[in-house]
C-alpha cells in the first residue's frame, strides 16, 4: 500500500478504535515486508513508519532498516534512510552506534546532496562518540567549495560543540575566513557556530571581538542593500541573519569600549532607517536595543532606544507594548529622563485592559517617579484609584504608599496623601504605612493640629475606612488637646474647629457602631488618653468606656476594666505620665521605618505595626494574668519607686516596673551579708544549674541577690543558651543577660538574678526556672520549679 492510500484509510476511520485497528494491521504487514531482505518497497515502509510516528504509534521496530536504507547506494533509499534515522531515532537509541561509519563514509562522497544529508543526520541525532570521532570530517567540510556543504557542516559542528565542548577550539579557528562568506546562509550559520563557541566557553569573547568590524560590516551591507527577492521578507532584507549578527554584537561590545565605538554607527543607521509597522521590523529593533543596552553605547543611542521603544508603547499589539515597557524598566537605570519623556504613554497603560500590561506599566511608573515628579504622579495614580479594578487596587495602593514614603517632597503633602489614600481605599493599605504616617505626625509637633484635624473630618465624611478609623482615632487620642483647642483654615478659607461635646459624641457614636475589636481597642485607649486631655469631659469619657466593660469581646472588657481602675486615686501621682503622648521618633527619609536611638547609641528600627496597635499603654504591663510573670534576661536596673503598686490596686497581680518614669538612683550595697544559701535545681546529664542566694542589702532584708551560674556537663557544645526565670505577683524580677550563649564542655556562664519580696516575712520566695540551649543540633529544655527558700527570704 502507498504511502497515500494509508493516509486516506487513517483518515476515514469514525472512531479511535476504527484507527487502532488501521495502524495495527499496516503495522503488522510493514513488520512482514522487512523479514524479506529482497523487499523492494522498503523505502516505502519506512515513509509510511514515519507517518504512524507522527500519529503516536510505536515504530521502534522500523529502527535497523533505517540502516540498511543508508547502507544503499540509491539515493533516494539513502535519502529516506536518513530521514527515518533522524525522526525515528534520538541521541539516546544504541542503534547509532552502527551508523558511524555510514555518516563518515557519506561525508566523503563526492556526491554533495549525499553529503549534505550525512551532516544534517549527525547535526540532529549526533551523539558525543559520535561527535568527537567525526569532529576531523565536519572540521574538513567547513572549507568545502560547495557553500550548501559549508552551512550544513557549521550546522553540524553547533551539534559537535554542544555534545563535545572542549573541542569548540578545533572550529574557531576557521571562523576568520567564514564569517568573508557572501553566502547568507554560510554567514547565519556560522555566526551561529560563534555564538554557541561563546555560550561553552564565555572567554573565547575576547579572541572573537577582533571581528567587530567584520560582522558590523555585513550588518551594514544588510541594511543598504537593494531589494533581494531571495532574502526579502515584508522589505526586510534577511532580517534572521540580521537578528543573528545583532546578538552576536552584543556579546563583543560588552563592556567594551573600542568594540561598542566600531559598531555605534551601524547601530544608529539600522535604528533609525528600519521600518516599524510590521513584526518583522520589530524584531530587528527589538535586537538593536538589546545590543545597545549592553554595549558602551553614546547616550544619544541610549535616547534613540528609548524613541523605539517609546514607539512600540503606541502599538496596538499587546505583546509589542509588554515588550517596551520590560525594556523601559531597564532602560530606566541608564538613563531616567530620556524614559521620563513616554510618561504619559506608560501612565495610560495602566488603563490597559490587559492585566499583565498593567502590572509591567505600574512598575516601570513606580520606577521612574523621583522628587521632581513625585505630585504629578502621584494625582495620576490616584486619579486611576477611582476606576481600578478591586483586583489591582491592593498592588497599586502598595506602591503608592511605597513612593510617598520615599519621594515625599514636605511632611504636610505626606500627610495629606496618605489620608486620601485610606479615604479612597483604606483596606488595602499597608499597616507599615500607616504607622509612618503616625510617627510622622508624632515626631512633628507643627503639625499635629492640622493632621488631626485634617483625620477627624476625613473619617466623619468616611467612616467605612478601617485603617483611616484606627489613624485618626489614634491622632484624636494623642492630638485631643489640639483638636478641641485650637482651629485650623481648611481648603475653602473657612476656620475648623471642634467642640469638646462633639468629640466625646462622635467617639460614642463610634463605639456605639460596634466597629472591628482592633479598632474599639483604639477607641478605648483614645478615651482614657481625652481624660487627661479634656479634664472637664472626664466624667463622659469614663461612662463611655465603663459601657464596654461587659463585651462579649475578653480583650475589650479587660482594656475597659483596666483603663477604670488606672483613674483611681493610687494613679493620680503617675497618670498623666501613662497617658502623655508618645514620645517623638526620628524619621529618616526614604526608608519607610522610624529609628530611635538605644541607651548605648546605636540605632535600631521600630516595628511601626506593633509600636502603634500598642499605643504606648501596653496592657501586658498593665495587667497580668493569675500565672507567674516570665521576664527575659535585660539589663539590670535599680528597683523602681514603691508607690503605688498594682498590689495595691488589684490584689495580687503582677509587680512590673513602671516603664513610663525614670527609676530613682540605687540603694548603696553593704558590704557585708548574711550566710549564702546554695541551691541546684537543675541536675542532669547535659547541666547542672547552681544558685547561690545572699542577703547582700542589709538595710532592705526583702531584696534577695542570687548569683546563678550554669555548666556544660555533656560532651557536646551548647549554643543558643538562655535562662527565664517566673516569680509570683508580690515579687518583682531584675535578671541580667548571661555571661555567655556558649558553652564547651566544661565550660559554665553566669547570671545575677534580684529578687524584691514585698510580703518579705509573710509568704516565702518562689521561682521558676526555664533553661533553652541546643545541644550540637538538637534543641533541649528544662525547667523546675524552686521553692525551698526559707521563711526569711
Amino acid at each position: 500500500m502507498p504511502l497515500r492510500d494509508l493516509i486516506k484509510e487513517v483518515r476515514a476511520c469514525k472512531t479511535a478504535a476504527e484507527e487502532r485497528a488501521v495502524i495495527g494491521q499496516e503495522s503488522a504487514k510493514i513488520r512482514n515486508s522487512f523479514r524479506d531482505d529482497r523487499c523492494a518497497f522498503r523505502h516505502r515502509s519506512v515513509t509510511k513508519l514515519l507517518f504512524i510516528q507522527m500519529m503516536g504509534y510505536q515504530t521502534h521496530f522500523g529502527q535497523v532498516e533505517c540502516l540498511k536504507l543508508i547502507a544503499s547506494q540509491d539515493f533516494t533509499e539513502k535519502r529516506v534512510g536518513y530521514l527515518g534515522l533522524t525522526q525515528l531515532l534520538n541521541d539516546k537509541d544504541d542503534v547509532l552506534m552502527m551508523v558511524t561509519n555510514h555518516i563518515q563514509q557519506d561525508m566523503q562522497s563526492s556526491n554533495n546532496q549525499v553529503s549534505a544529508l550525512a551532516l544534517t543526520a549527525l547535526a540532529n541525532v549526533g551523539t558525543a562518540d559520535m561527535c568527537r570521532d567525526l569532529a576531523k570530517n565536519v572540521e574538513t567540510l567547513l572549507l568545502h567549495s560547495n557553500s550548501f556543504i559549508r552551512k550544513k557542516a557549521n550546522l553540524a559542528a553547533v551539534r559537535v560543540i554542544l555534545k563535545c565542548p572542549e573541542l569548540n577550539e578545533d572550529f574557531a579557528r576557521h571562523l576568520g575566513s567564514i564569517l568573508e562568506d557572501r553566502n547568507h546562509g554560510v554567514l547565519l550559520t556560522a555566526v551561529t557556530l560563534m555564538l554557541e563557541i561563546c555560550r561553552v566557553n564565555p572567554d573565547q569573547v575576547r579572541d572573537f571581538r577582533q571581528f567587530t568590524q567584520l560582522l558590523t560590516r555585513a550588518l551594514k551591507n544588510l541594511l543598504l542593500s537593494g531589494y533581494s527577492p531571495e532574502h526579502d521578507i515584508s522589505g526586510i532584507t534577511d532580517p534572521f541573519l540580521q537578528v543573528a549578527l545583532l546578538r552576536m554584537l552584543r556579546l563583543l561590545g560588552h563592556k567594551d569600549r573600542q568594540a561598542s565605538e566600531e559598531m555605534n554607527d551601524t547601530l544608529a543607521q539600522l535604528a533609525t532607517n528600519t521600518e516599524c509597522t510590521k513584526n518583522t521590523g520589530n524584531s530587528i529593533l527589538y535586537e538593536c536595543v538589546k545590543v545597545i543596552l549592553d554595549i558602551e553605547a553614546s547616550s544619544g543611542l541610549r535616547v534613540l532606544a528609548v524613541n523605539i521603544m517609546g514607539r512600540f508603547l503606541l502599538n496596538r499589539d499587546n505583546n509589542i507594548r509588554y515588550v517596551a515597557l520590560n525594556t523601559l524598566h531597564r532602560l530606566v537605570s541608564l538613563d531616567a529622563n530620556a524614559v521620563q519623556r513616554h510618561k504619559t504613554t506608560i501612565t495610560e497603560c495602566l488603563r490597559d485592559q490587559d492585566g499583565v500590561i498593567r502590572r509591567k506599566a505600574l512598575d516601570l511608573t513606580i520606577a521612574i517617579t523621583n522628587e521632581s515628579n513625585i505630585k504629578t504622579i502621584v494625582k495620576e495614580l490616584l486619579d486611576y484609584l477611582l476606576t481600578a479594578e478591586a483586583d489591582f487596587k491592593d498592588v497599586l495602593v502598595s506602591k503608592v504608599c511605597l513612593v510617598v514614603e520615599r519621594f515625599s517632597p514636605n511632611k504636610k503633602w505626606h500627610i495629606d496623601t496618605i489620608v486620601r489614600v485610606l479615604t479612597l481605599a483604606g483596606r488595602f493599605v499597608p499597616e507599615e504605612s500607616i504607622a509612618t504616617a503616625a510617627h510622622l505626625m508624632a515626631a512633628t509637633p507643627e503639625l499635629q493640629t492640622y493632621s488631626v484635624h485634617k483625620l477627624y473630618h476625613a473619617v466623619k465624611e468616611n467612616s467605612g475606612s478601617a485603617g483611616l478609623v484606627q489613624l485618626a482615632v489614634w491622632a484624636m487620642g494623642e492630638f485631643g488637646a489640639s483638636l478641641v483647642q485650637q482651629t485650623v483654615q481648611g481648603p475653602d478659607g473657612v476656620e475648623s474647629s471642634v467642640g469638646e461635646i462633639e468629640l466625646c459624641e462622635y467617639l460614642g457614636e463610634m463605639l456605639a457602631s460596634r466597629p472591628a475589636d482592633i479598632t474599639r481597642q483604639y477607641i478605648l485607649t483614645a478615651l482614657i488618653k481625652l481624660t487627661v486631655r479634656m479634664p472637664g469631659m472626664r466624667a463622659r469619657l469614663l461612662d463611655l468606656i465603663n459601657g464596654e466593660t461587659t463585651a462579649m469581646s475578653v480583650e475589650i472588657q479587660q482594656r475597659a476594666c483596666e483603663y477604670l481602675k488606672l483613674m483611681d486615686v493610687h494613679w493620680d501621682r503617675v497618670r498623666v505620665g501613662l497617658l502623655e503622648p508618645i514620645p517623638a521618633l526620628r524619621l529618616e527619609k526614604g526608608e519607610g521605618q522610624p529609628v530611635v536611638d538605644d541607651e548605648e547609641g546605636s540605632k535600631s528600627p521600630l516595628n511601626p505595626p506593633k509600636a502603634l496597635a500598642k499605643n504606648m499603654l501596653d496592657i501586658d504591663l498593665l495587667l497580668g494574668t493569675d500565672e507567674p510573670s516570665q521576664t527575659q534576661p535585660t539589663e539590670e536596673r535599680p528597683a523602681p519607686t514603691a508607690t503605688p503598686t498594682l498590689d495595691d490596686i488589684f490584689g495580687s497581680s503582677t509587680p512590673i516596673l513602671n516603664a513610663f518614669q525614670s527609676p530613682p538612683a540605687a540603694p548603696a550595697l553593704s558590704s557585708d551579708s548574711t550566710d549564702a544559701l546554695t541551691l541546684t535545681p537543675i541536675q542532669d546529664e547535659d547541666v547542672v544549674v547552681t544558685m547561690v542566694c545572699t542577703k547582700k542589702d542589709i538595710g532592705n532584708p526583702e531584696i534577695t541577690t542570687i548569683e546563678a551560674t550554669t555548666r556544660n556537663v555533656s560532651s557536646s557544645v551548647i549554643t543558643a543558651f538562655k535562662l527565664q526565670v517566673a516569680v509570683p505577683k508580690h515579687v518583682q524580677l531584675q535578671l541580667s543577660p548571661a555571661s555567655s550563649t556558649t558553652m564547651a564542655t566544661g565550660e559554665q556562664v553566669a547570671q545575677t538574678i534580684r529578687l524584691t519580696n514585698s510580703l518579705q516575712g509573710e509568704k516565702a520566695l518562689m521561682i521558676k526556672l526555664k533553661c533553652d540551649f541546643q545541644l550540637g543540633s538538637e534543641p533541649r529544655s528544662k525547667q523546675t520549679t524552686v521553692s525551698s527558700f526559707p521563711a526569711s527570704y
